[in-house]
């Protein structure tokens, strides 16, 4: 049997190995390949095919509480329709790739799906990890609780710099931003931006899309592995990245204090 698409939506740690078992497979027209994904891209094309390889992230978050899978996709009881579902972002590994592409992207469109193009899934992966691995750091230097990241504003600002810091180191590195609104957390003033992680560490959805996921068994091994690829690309050509170094130490599990004490408000807001 030949399959038309093979969907890998695994951890990033077991892409690989996943793929090894895809490659035994009669080639398929499409191997998509969904989530976070900062690992060697050319080795994944070298198992998948690169005429058949199409790298993607969806917009969705969630985690597993026992019997229990919470998550979040852009839907909610008032309003549950499959429009409301967030788009995937797909885009070919390499030119020859384009029908595989369309493959996926049909796929997709028949299970009431949404999808948009990125030509340079590489480049969108670094500035996505840019943005919410500090993020994650922050969580983890606050003591990981929902509430207790809120409450604690050196978090949310050790948080925004960090991305600032990383964002702005990939665009020194070569890398044109992406997506184009993502100018905006290098732009904007700090005081503007920081009331903007705590708005959304509130609720349900940060639960179900952010804390839920860094807490969960397993999880924060996961994020703490791929912060370490995040590293060493942005340390490469030795820019300053203050912030985040004071983030980075707090990834892996530890028995260690919280690097920041519960509502910690001793840093100052930057106006510029």
């Amino acid at each position: 049997m030949r399959y038309d698409l093979v969907l890998v939506t695994v951890r990033s740690g077991q892409i690989l190995s996943t793929l090894e078992d895809v490659a035994r497979l009669p080639a398929p027209r499409a191997v998509a390949v969904i989530g976070n994904n900062l690992d060697d891209l050319t080795e994944q094309a070298a198992r998948a095919g690169e005429d058949r390889l199409v790298l993607g992230f969806g917009a969705f978050g969630g985690y597993r509480d026992g019997p229990v899978i919470a998550y979040l996709d852009g839907r909610t009881r008032e309003k549950p329709g499959t429009d409301r579902i967030g788009k995937t972002t797909l885009g070919a590994y390499s030119p020859s790739g384009a029908g595989a592409l369309e493959a996926v992207r049909s796929a997709f469109a028949e299970a009431g799906l949404a999808a948009r193009e990125c030509r340079d899934m590489r480049t969108w992966f670094l500035y996505y990890a840019a943005l919410v691995f500090p993020l994650a750091g922050a969580l983890y230097a606050a003591g990981g609780g929902q509430e207790r990241v809120r409450r604690t504003r050196d978090a949310q600002i050790l948080g925004t710099r960090a991305c600032r810091e990383l964002l702005s180191a990939l665009g020194r590195m070569g890398f044109r931003i992406t997506p184009a609104r993502l100018r905006t957390f290098v732009l904007l003033p700090e005081p503007l931006l920081v009331g903007k992680p705590r708005s959304a560490l509130a609720g349900e959805g940060a639960r179900a899309a952010m804390f839920g996921h860094a807490l969960a068994p397993g999880g924060r091994a996961e994020i703490a592995s791929r912060a370490r690829i995040l590293d060493t690309i942005v340390r490469s050509p030795g820019l300053p990245t203050p912030a985040w170094d004071r983030l980075f130490p707090c990834f892996p599990e530890t028995d260690a204090a919280p690097l920041l004490p519960d509502g910690s408000r001793t840093l100052r807001l930057r106006i510029w």
